[in-house]
């Protein structure tokens, strides 16, 4: 088979490697090239047009989009929980937590990313992790659940959404003093990891009026929930 998928992220208006739609992607496959090993990305479409052509396409892979509300960018038999073995569902779940916490989320105060090195670098060798390794990352995730509850899986996939669309919002601007103000409060919050009730205010605000400027909703910034301070 010529591609391997890899993982579901969010995208900055990626194309779709299968199609010459033009559509610009705010979600979907990174997928590898098995032959030339170039990394490529794929509408959840083009997969399901496509998947004779993949060797792993009965794989479930880690999705990295979980931290919108409401989330409907996992498709059916590719990341439903329901679809899930427990013990897979686990080993998912950890390696969605290594790669916000390796690599993701790497510029976040607060986020060491000592201790599970060796794991992450396995892990990116083939994208899959062994039993053993498993196995420890999952002491590791319950031992920092304990001590910093903040720093929980779930909170990890909010915090890497809400970063990711508040860059792609700074982008968005229309001049370099909008730019600057967000890039602020963007800081702020990767010191903090939170925002106070005010400025996740003025966020969302600058977000909606963004998407109300934007007739087709596919290209819409999605719903995201910032962590505040009090979290």
């Amino acid at each position: 088979m010529k591609f391997k998928k890899l993982k579901i992220d969010f995208m900055t208006d990626e194309q779709c490697f299968f199609c010459k739609s033009g559509r610009k992607l705010k979600e979907g496959f990174l997928i590898k090239n098995n032959l030339t090993g170039e990394l490529l990305v794929s509408s959840r479409s083009c997969y399901e047009k496509n998947k004779s052509s993949f060797s792993n396409n009965d794989e479930i892979i880690p999705n990295l989009t979980r931290g919108i509300l409401n989330s409907v960018s996992v498709p059916k038999n590719i990341g439903s929980d329901k679809s899930k073995k427990p013990g897979k569902s686990v080993e998912l779940s950890n390696i969605e937590y290594l790669i916000l916490r390796q690599e993701k989320l790497r510029d976040v105060s607060g986020i060491p990313f000592e201790g599970i090195d060796d794991i992450y670098n396995s892990y990116r060798e083939n994208y899959v992790i062994s039993s053993l390794e498993n196995n420890r990352l999952q002491r590791f995730i319950d031992k920092t659940k304990r001590s910093f509850p903040q720093l929980a899986p779930s909170k990890l996939q909010r915090l890497y959404a809400t970063i990711f669309w508040m860059n792609y919002a700074i982008e968005k601007q229309p001049n370099e003093k909008s730019k600057n103000f967000m890039r602020s409060i963007l800081k702020q919050y990767k010191t903090y990891r939170g925002l106070s009730i005010k400025q996740i205010e003025v966020i969302m605000g600058i977000i909606e009026t963004l998407n109300s400027k934007i007739d087709n909703k596919r290209y819409h910034i999605p719903n995201v929930e910032l962590l505040s301070n009090n979290e």
